[in-house]
């Protein structure tokens, strides 16, 4: 799960995330010096959320609304980690060229790593560091994709919760 940072008017740094996971969400607001602001769990209802995906987007809903109503408004944009049944993680190692390259070789050949169709996904990837010596001249990068329609609809029930 990434954290997101932004300025506030106040001139501090926020940085906000939640962590969906079987049977709760777990939010945290953390500041410029790393100290917890507000932090809740919620619990979400028996059905939302069966085998790591998400069964029905209404109770996750009214999870994002309880988080809302329990803290207040939230200024800072969130950072949603998705339940582990709705994200395919691959650790692909390419030659060394830069992330954009790598970021392009993956979309053209998408299918090669994820099960989705390219048009029915979001991914993304990162650059990640390997004890291994022998390979000097390969970058591995962690890639995560996850179903668009999923991520849509978790983003319009946080939206519509209050949550940015």
């Amino acid at each position: 799960m990434g954290l997101f940072k932004i300025k506030t008017p106040m001139s501090s740094e926020i940085t906000a995330a939640m962590a969906i996971h079987d049977e709760f969400i777990y939010f945290i607001e953390i500041d410029d010096n790393n100290e917890v602001r507000r932090k809740i769990t919620v619990p979400l209802a028996d059905g939302c959320i069966v085998n790591g995906q998400i069964k029905n987007f209404q109770l996750l809903g009214n999870a994002f609304s309880e988080i809302h109503k329990s803290i207040g408004k939230i200024h800072t944009p969130v950072s949603i980690g998705l339940p582990e049944g709705e994200t395919i993680i691959r650790f692909p190692t390419f030659p060394d060229m830069s992330i954009e390259d790598i970021r392009g070789t993956l979309d053209l050949n998408f299918a090669e790593y994820f099960p989705y169709a390219r048009e029915d996904a979001v991914f993304d990837l990162v650059r990640i560091k390997t004890p291994d010596e022998t390979h000097k001249n390969t970058i591995t990068v962690l890639a995560v994709a996850a179903k668009s329609q999923t991520v849509e609809s978790i983003l319009i029930a946080a939206h519509n919760a209050g949550i940015p």
